[in-house]
């Protein structure tokens, strides 16, 4: 099913703003509703990624399994942070290859965010039996079958072919983390703010914190968090207003409480590095804001130097009146 109908080739449709921004997600549909649904990508049903779609929009039932193309934009919640916010502009039926593997669906959290839906035990839909609304065009489709169902290399079983797809995208090694084929993002913008956060009790390793920008209103920017052993060198050698292009995954950050209950969540784009954009291929057009970055950075500099040159205040030795 395509979200619009006038989208026939959704990878046309891959810029914001003449941005590079398009956001490739596999997994299971889970509470489908007029405004959407949640995609899960493992047993922890707290780190489901809301999926909003347009009105209108036929969703696959619950328990599908689907590839879903989305534009990535953001906005902020009642705290005022920064949260991702994903609309899909197509929904496909996806490959065996590109669904999470039983490895990366077991990871998830033990307990009461643990999801009793078990898709490679049989407690789920499969893959040939998927709501025959999701469009059938994707070039990641594998062949079908006379019967409609995937076909599968002679000799090998659907559990052995997961298993098979598995150790090849491992290189022979079970891998729990999500490959490509189930959750990449690609963007480009304009870095408006950035910071390094340090390592705390929920997050060992310090991250750097930036919001990259793709239109007028800044409070749109989209959260992009960079985490690398080199993550304070890299950020010293970007700034805001630097133009950049990102490639990375989806993730939501669940904060718990010691009771188990949840303190906060925080849905981002996690990175791993942080690259120059290409001015004919990530970024097409400079914006015409682009100027208010540069002409608060001025600004901001000049407050610092007024600062500093101020006199200090002599302290007072609690004489005066005497």
């Amino acid at each position: 099913m395509i979200a619009d109908k006038s989208l026939k080739n959704p990878l046309t449709h891959r810029y914001v703003n003449s941005m590079l921004n398009i956001c490739y997600l596999t997994g299971f549909v889970r509470e489908p509703n007029e405004s959407g649904f949640m995609l899960q990508q493992n047993n922890n049903r707290a780190q489901a990624i809301p999926i909003s779609v347009s009105r209108g929009t036929r969703l696959p039932k619950d328990k599908t399994p689907v590839t879903v193309l989305c534009h990535l934009y953001g906005t902020a919640n009642a705290d005022g942070e920064q949260n991702l916010f994903l609309k899909a502009i197509d929904i496909q039926k996806p490959s065996v290859r590109s669904m999470p593997a039983l490895t990366t669906w077991i990871r998830g959290a033990k307990g009461a965010n643990q999801d009793e839906f078990r898709p490679f035990q049989g407690g789920g839909t499969r893959i040939a039996e998927a709501d025959t609304n999701i469009s059938e065009n994707s070039e990641n489709n594998p062949e079908k079958a006379e019967n409609g169902a995937e076909a599968l290399p002679e000799g090998f079983s659907e559990p052995e072919q997961i298993l098979r797809d598995i150790l090849e995208a491992t290189r022979g090694r079970l891998d729990t983390r999500l490959g490509d084929n189930s959750n990449v993002a690609l963007m480009a913008g304009f870095i408006d703010s950035m910071a390094y956060v340090s390592g705390n009790e929920h997050q060992k390793d310090g991250y750097g914190a930036l919001l990259v920008r793709q239109h007028a209103d800044p409070s749109r920017c989209i959260p992009v968090r960079l985490y690398n052993k080199s993550a304070h060198a890299i950020m010293r050698q970007v700034a805001p207003g630097m133009p950049i292009s990102i490639a990375g995954q989806v993730r939501m950050k669940v904060l718990p409480n010691d009771d188990g209950t949840i303190r906060a969540m925080n849905l981002h784009i996690r990175v791993s590095d942080l690259y120059r954009a290409d001015r004919n291929k990530d970024i097409l057009e400079i914006p015409d804001w682009w100027g208010e970055i540069r002409d608060r950075l001025i600004e901001e500099r000049q407050n610092r130097k007024q600062a500093a040159k101020a006199p200090a205040k002599p302290e007072s030795d609690g004489a005066e009146g005497l």
